[in-house]
């Protein structure tokens, strides 16, 4: 429903250290609308983490060059809890609300845009670490040294300065 009005989605990609793939994670981009194909509007969000070089992704992030669109900060990401406190709290489902609050920014600018209009920008403008190798992230396995840019179809970092000025 929210796909057909045009909405922003933004997806968690997962935290098995796996590579997605349009039948084992759930919901996807590859739900069919109708004969509509892929979602147009939505991101799927890789985890990273604090470190530069080869742990820059987070160690339990799932990944994937056709299935999952940018990486953002998921690795102890302080988060509001009951009560008046905060916590530090690892894992995608703590990347996919920066990448939503960029959305929501260029949104708050341009509420003209329609999702697939922001999800373009925001790709557009992701910090690409394309020739940097980094550990795949990997659960029980040994570690094994890709290219940064293997990981996600823009080979980036979420970057909100960059799709901000952009948006102008």
């Amino acid at each position: 429903y929210a796909a057909a009005k045009g909405v922003l989605i933004i997806h968690s990609a997962g935290n098995e250290a796996k590579l997605n793939t349009s039948t084992n994670n759930f919901p996807n981009k590859y739900v069919k609308i109708s004969l509509a194909g892929e979602i147009q509007n939505w991101i799927e969000v890789g985890a990273s983490s604090e470190k530069k070089g080869l742990e820059l992704p987070a160690a339990f992030s799932n990944y994937g060059k056709e299935s999952v669109d940018i990486f953002a900060p998921g690795y102890k990401v302080i988060s509001t809890i009951p009560d008046n406190q905060y916590a530090a709290y690892s894992g995608t489902s703590m990347a996919g609300p920066c990448v939503a609050a960029v959305g929501a920014l260029i949104l708050s600018q341009h509420p003209e845009m329609s999702g697939s209009e922001v999800r373009s920008l925001i790709r557009g403008s992701a910090r690409p670490y394309a020739d940097l190798q980094v550990w795949q992230p990997t659960e029980g396995e040994e570690q094994k040294s890709v290219l940064f840019d293997s990981l996600s179809s823009t080979g980036g970092i979420s970057d909100v300065f960059t799709a901000l000025k952009r948006a102008l």
